[in-house]
C-alpha cells in the first residue's frame, strides 16, 4: 500500500501552497457563517452575563435582612416589585425590601441574593403594598450568576483561522450580529474531452456519458468550504482550451497581477502525453504562467500540472475518476 501512495519532490507543491495569500476578509450574518474561516480573532466585547442575574424563580434581596429567618420565625419583606425577564431592571433595592425574579432574569441594584420561591410564603397585602415572608436565610451570592461569571470583559472567544462550527455561531451570536470571515475560495472547473462534447440525441437524452469529475471536484471543494463556476467543457482542442483559460483570466490578472473572477481554476483531463492532450500545453502557455511543477510523482494521479497567473492557481488534474480525486486531495485541498 505504501508503494500505491508515493509522492516526491515536494518542494515546487511546499512553495506553491506557502505563496498563496489569505484571501480578504468580509462580515457575513453570524446565521450565514456555518463552515467559514474567521479572519480575525474574536474576544468577548462585553462581560457575561453583562449584569447580575438570578438562577432561580424567587425574589431578590439583601442576605442580611434574612440571616435570622427561621419556618418558625420567618422574616418579613415588602414587596416592592416585579424584574420581568427580557427587560433592564435598574431599580434599586433598599433594606427591608424583595423584588420577585425569575430565572435567568436580571437582578435590582443593591441585591446580593435570591432566596427561592419555595422558601417563602405570600401574605395578605396591607392597605399599603404587598408582602413576603422569607422562611430561611441566604448566603452572599447565593443563585445569583455574578456579572462576568461565564465570560469576562475580553475572554477570547475564538481566534481567526477558525472553522465555525455550530457551538462557534452559537457563541459568538451572542456578541455578534455580524462576523469578520475570509472570503469564500472560489473554483473554476474547465472539463475536457471530446466524449463529453457530443449533441444531445432527438429524444433530449445525452448522447455522452455524464462528466462525473466535475461534479466529484465540485463536491471536494464545496466541503472545504469554497464555492464553484463551471467554465464549459471544451473539447481536445489546443485553441479551445487556450480561450477557455483567457477568459477566466481577464487581462488585469495577466498583465497587472490583478484580481480574477477565479482563486483556483482546475482544467480536468488532457493532462497525459498523448495526441490530443492539451492541458499542460495550453497552461504553460499562458502569458505571466509560473510553473510549479508538472508530471508529479503521484501513484495513482499523474502526470499533473501546478501553476500561477497573476493571483490566480491553476491546477491541470488528470481526467481518470480515481486519480483525480487523489490529485484533488493532495494538491488543491490543501491550497483551499
Amino acid at each position: 500500500m505504501s508503494h500505491y501512495f508515493c509522492l516526491r519532490e515536494t518542494a515546487e507543491l511546499t512553495a506553491f501552497i506557502a505563496e498563496a495569500a489569505a484571501l480578504p476578509a468580509e462580515a457575513v450574518p453570524a446565521a450565514a457563517a456555518i463552515g467559514r474561516v474567521l479572519a480575525h480573532d474574536m474576544c468577548a466585547p462585553q462581560p457575561c452575563p453583562a449584569e447580575n442575574r438570578s438562577v432561580r424563580d424567587g425574589y431578590a434581596l439583601r442576605s442580611a435582612d434574612v440571616a435570622a429567618a427561621t419556618p418558625q420565625k420567618p422574616t418579613i419583606l415588602r414587596l416592592a416589585g416585579e424584574c420581568r425577564m427580557g427587560a433592564e431592571c435598574h431599580v434599586q433595592l433598599h433594606a427591608g425590601e424583595a423584588w420577585r425574579v425569575y430565572t435567568g432574569g436580571p437582578l435590582p441594584q443593591g441585591a446580593d441574593a435570591v432566596v427561592m420561591q419555595e422558601d417563602t410564603a405570600p401574605l395578605q397585602p396591607s392597605a399599603s403594598f404587598a408582602q413576603i415572608a422569607v422562611c430561611a436565610p441566604c448566603a452572599v451570592g447565593q443563585h445569583v450568576l455574578a456579572r462576568g461569571a461565564d465570560m469576562p470583559l475580553g475572554t477570547l472567544l475564538a481566534k481567526a483561522g477558525t472553522k465555525l462550527g455550530a457551538h462557534h455561531i452559537a457563541l459568538l451570536a451572542q456578541f455578534y450580529e455580524y462576523l469578520p470571515v475570509h472570503r469564500q475560495a472560489v473554483v473554476g472547473i474547465i472539463a475536457t474531452g471530446d466524449e463529453f462534447c457530443i449533441s444531445p440525441t432527438a429524444n433530449g437524452l445525452a448522447a455522452n456519458p455524464t462528466n462525473t469529475n466535475s461534479l466529484l471536484l465540485e463536491a471536494l471543494a464545496t466541503t472545504l468550504g469554497a464555492r464553484c463556476l463551471h467554465l464549459g467543457t471544451v473539447p481536445d482542442d489546443l485553441a479551445a482550451l487556450t480561450r477557455h483559460l483567457c477568459a477566466a483570466l481577464p487581462n488585469e490578472a495577466i498583465e497587472a497581477d490583478g484580481p480574477s473572477p477565479c482563486d483556483v481554476i482546475v482544467v480536468i483531463g488532457g493532462s497525459s502525453g498523448g495526441k490530443r492532450d492539451f492541458s499542460a500545453q495550453a497552461i504553460a502557455a499562458l502569458p505571466g504562467c509560473r510553473l510549479y511543477g508538472h508530471d508529479q510523482r503521484v501513484s495513482s494521479g499523474r502526470p499533473l500540472t501546478i501553476a500561477r497567473v497573476g493571483q490566480t492557481s491553476i491546477l491541470g488534474l488528470p481526467g481518470h475518476s480515481l486519480s483525480l480525486a487523489l490529485a484533488a486531495q493532495v494538491f488543491l485541498a490543501p491550497l483551499l
